[in-house]
């Protein structure tokens, strides 16, 4: 099909007089000869090559923002949970500090809610959070199941408390309460 038949088809009006039709047919040698299919060829693989460059490009720019590495950091932390952590000591050292609450003694909760404390800063440990700071040690870890993060800071503001306000009225049952508390967050890490 030539370029007068495509323009036919198409109904735009083909000129008749001797330039333009000289035009025509070298418009049409010219898309009818081998130049015109290497030049679309040449084209094409400047397009690909940068459609592959852009591409490359993305690919660079999503890995050197840890774009996936932050959105998948939450479901590998779960993932690597760790699963074998368990330590008899710690089973141990809660009944010493159930036993200690149980005798609803001031001096006794004061024990044992710091014992509690300090036990559950080491179970953060043992499973990989060793930051100096108490909170960031807490909200680190996802996988939180029968406590929160928010319950973990109250019952980590009623040791507060009482260690360090001792004017300030602390009940035995807050303080029972926050040894639970720190029980169910040792089970949820894995260390009883």
């Amino acid at each position: 099909m030539g370029l007068r038949d495509f323009l036919s088809d198409l109904r735009i009006p083909v000129a008749t007089s001797s330039f333009s039709d000289v035009l025509v047919s070298k418009l049409e040698n010219f898309f009818d000869s081998p130049s015109w299919v290497n030049l679309v060829y040449i084209f094409k693989a400047a397009g690909l090559l940068a459609s592959l460059i852009l591409l490359f490009g993305v690919i660079l720019v999503v890995i050197k923002a840890n774009i996936i590495g932050m959105k998948w950091l939450p479901v590998k932390t779960v993932l690597k949970r760790p699963n074998h952590v368990k330590d008899p000591h710690f089973a141990s050292q809660i009944l010493k500090i159930k036993k200690m609450v149980s005798q609803k003694n001031p001096e006794e909760d004061r024990l044992a809610i710091l014992a509690a404390s300090q036990l559950l800063e080491r179970g953060l440990a043992k499973v990989g959070q060793k930051s100096l700071v108490f909170r960031e040690n807490v909200e680190n870890i996802p996988y939180w199941s029968t406590v929160s993060p928010d319950k973990i800071f109250s019952a980590y503001s009623v040791r507060t408390k009482l260690l360090h306000n001792p004017d300030e009225q602390v009940s035995h049952e807050q303080v029972a309460e926050a040894v639970e508390t720190f029980e169910s967050a040792l089970q949820d890490l894995g260390v009883i």
